[in-house]
């Protein structure tokens, strides 16, 4: 008798990749992928092996599809600092407009807040996550750096408390997207405070600062 199979896969991963996202790992059971799936706990073992084989599908679909277009826009390469506060007005704005959606956080900070430490996909999605953060930030940076936009010496401190930033946003966001946003809006405003000869004031604004030389 033949296995049963698929007929489309990849939207059956995005499927199963949503109910981790919001389950996360252990949480989830097979009879839930099934249902909202719709593919019966055979045709998935056949299509992508174990539950833990489907989970490692789905944090690359994730990746793919979530994590990459995130952090495109600061690798462009025009990139600066106006990239950056784009990316964190831009996750202001998913958060505040979808609070539903925002309320799933980034499944792959959700696995490192939840899962256990030792399990080695835990610890490398982790660490790869917290590498792709740190080159975008990076790489932004670097550009404004470039363009004379900021300092050169303070990029690597810069980028990791951005990576801080980010992990800190999304975890509120699991409880109170609303506040998630805000704390993204002071980020942003901060970012873009760090251009020479600006200083950012109480409600966010810009303002030049006047030379005393």
């Amino acid at each position: 008798m033949a296995r049963p199979r698929i007929q489309e896969p990849a939207a059956v991963l995005v499927a199963a990749r949503d109910v981790f996202w919001e389950r996360g790992y252990e949480l989830t059971s097979i009879g839930e992928l099934e249902e909202r799936t719709g593919a019966s706990r055979s045709s998935l073992y056949h299509t992508f092996g174990s539950k833990r084989q489907l989970f490692d599908h789905a944090v690359r679909s994730y990746v793919d599809t979530v994590t990459t277009p995130m952090l495109r826009g600061m690798r462009e390469p025009d990139a600066g600092l106006d990239a950056v506060a784009a990316f964190f007005g831009a996750r202001a704005a998913a958060f505040r407009n979808d609070p539903e959606r925002a309320l799933r956080g980034c499944l792959l900070i959700n696995m490192m807040a939840t899962s256990d430490a030792s399990d080695d996909l835990v610890v490398r999605e982790a660490s790869a996550h917290r590498e792709r953060l740190y080159e975008a930030f990076a790489t932004a940076l670097g550009t404004a750096v470039d363009r004379g936009e900021t300092d050169a010496d303070v990029v690597p401190a810069r980028a990791r408390m951005l990576i801080s930033a980010t992990i800190g946003a999304f975890l509120t966001a699991r409880t109170d997207p609303s506040m998630a946003a805000v704390m993204c809006e002071s980020i942003a405003a901060e970012v873009r405070s760090w251009r020479r000869g600006e200083v950012t004031v109480p409600d966010g604004d810009l303002v030049p600062v006047e030379s005393t030389g």
